[in-house]
C-alpha cells in the first residue's frame, strides 16, 4: 500500500487525481462504528490497485467506471474424501465474468461459527462439469483438512477495476 500511496503523490497527474477524487465521492467506505461516508480519492486508488496487485493485474491510473455484477455464480462448497485424498470443490451455477477471488481460512474445530483470520488463496480454477477445484491452492496455504474439521471459503468477483464484497462464506462442516 505504501507503494501506491507513493504512486499517487508522485506518479498521477493532477487531472488524474481529480478523476479519482470524483468517483471516489460515489463510493462509500464500510460502515465502522456506526458511520460511513464517501471515500478520498487516494483511498479509492490504493484500494483498487492493491488488490488488483494482488492478482498480478496492471496498475490503473485513470478511475474505472463503476461496475455492475450479476449474482455470483459460486453456489456452494463440496468436501470430499476418498482413498485418502482430500478434494475442495465450489459449486459454479453460471458463467464466470470476470475474475473470481478465493479467500479460505484455516482448517478449524466443528464447533467454530465464523470465518476467522482468511487469507487469498488464488483466483477460482475454471469450472469443469459445474465444479472448480481449488484444493490446491487451499492445501498449498494451509495443508490437508482432516475429518471432522470446518472449512471457511469466501468468494469475491472482480471486474475492470471493480469488486464486490465477499459475498459467500461456506461454513460447511465434514462430515467424520
Amino acid at each position: 500500500m505504501g507503494a501506491l500511496s507513493k504512486m499517487w503523490r508522485t506518479l498521477l497527474t493532477q487531472e488524474q487525481r481529480r478523476g479519482w477524487n470524483a468517483a471516489a465521492a460515489k463510493v462509500q467506505s464500510r460502515p465502522r462504528l456506526e458511520q460511513a461516508g464517501p471515500l478520498t480519492g487516494q483511498a479509492h486508488f490504493v484500494g483498487i490497485n492493491s488488490s488488483r496487485a494482488r492478482i498480478n493485474r496492471e496498475v490503473l491510473l485513470v478511475a474505472p467506471e463503476r461496475v455492475s455484477f450479476p449474482p455470483n455464480p459460486v453456489t456452494g462448497l463440496i468436501l470430499s474424501h476418498a482413498n485418502g485424498q482430500v478434494s475442495l470443490k465450489l459449486s459454479v451455477s453460471g458463467p464466470v465474468e470476470g475474475d473470481i477471488m478465493v479467500f479460505g481460512a484455516a482448517p478449524c474445530s466443528a464447533g467454530r461459527k465464523k470465518w476467522r483470520h482468511g487469507a487469498f488463496l488464488g483466483l477460482l480454477p475454471p469450472p469443469v462439469g459445474g465444479e472448480s477445484d481449488f484444493t490446491e491452492l487451499y492445501v498449498a496455504r494451509y495443508g490437508k483438512p482432516e475429518r471432522g474439521q470446518r472449512v471457511f471459503v469466501r468468494t469475491r468477483q472482480r471486474r475492470r477495476g471493480g469488486r464486490t464484497t465477499p459475498e459467500m462464506s461456506a461454513r460447511w462442516f465434514w462430515p467424520k
